[in-house]
């Protein structure tokens, strides 16, 4: 930071000073099982749980494979290939596990927001989940597409508007964006 005299702010700061080591074959696995997890076929999805549980064999506190195992168990209810009732404890123990090793991930608290969105309909814990979610890191254009869509449903139309205009900016070439993307203005009636 000081070779290109970058200023942290002071969230910035403690997480980098928490960061820990990181097992390099351990990431590997994660970043296989998030390219696998993001093709949203069944096969994929089992690939990916093979390169996720490598990445927690590897490293049993990497806080993100968790993540990503909770990942594909949303996907998985979300492709209608479980029961919500039979898959939301695994989903959500794979966060709590997350959690557990580390709070300071935005991506477990995205898990969090959409549990609590989607499976409990708690709409205080939801916003609460993504107001944790942008103070972790206030860039996470994922976090931002799915709080437009959020504010959407609670009738917060333009807020979630600006909230997608945000994300867009932040991940212009995403295909899953500019599909979510077109389901915002098709709840909102923007164009």
């Amino acid at each position: 930071t000081d070779e290109v005299q970058v200023v942290l702010t002071a969230n910035e700061s403690r997480s980098l000073t928490r960061a820990g080591p990181v097992n390099p074959g351990s990431y590997e696995s994660y970043l296989r099982g998030m390219f696998h997890v993001e093709l949203f076929t069944p096969e994929d999805m089992q690939l990916a749980v093979q390169h996720f549980e490598a990445a927690l064999e590897l490293d049993p506190r990497n806080a993100l494979a968790y993540w990503g195992l909770n990942r594909v168990c949303r996907f998985k209810l979300q492709a209608g290939l479980v029961r919500p009732r039979d898959a939301e404890p695994e989903c959500r123990a794979h966060l709590l596990k997350a959690l557990a090793i580390d709070n300071s991930r935005a991506e477990v608290h995205l898990g969090l927001a959409l549990g609590f969105l989607n499976y409990d309909y708690d709409w205080e814990a939801t916003e609460a989940a993504f107001d944790r979610v942008f103070e972790i890191n206030p860039n996470y254009a994922e976090a931002r597409m799915f709080y437009a869509h959020f504010l959407s449903m609670v009738k917060r139309g333009e807020e979630g508007t600006e909230q997608m205009r945000i994300a867009r900016e932040l991940d212009p070439l995403n295909s899953f964006m500019r599909g979510l993307d077109a389901v915002q203005m098709s709840l909102t009636g923007s164009h």
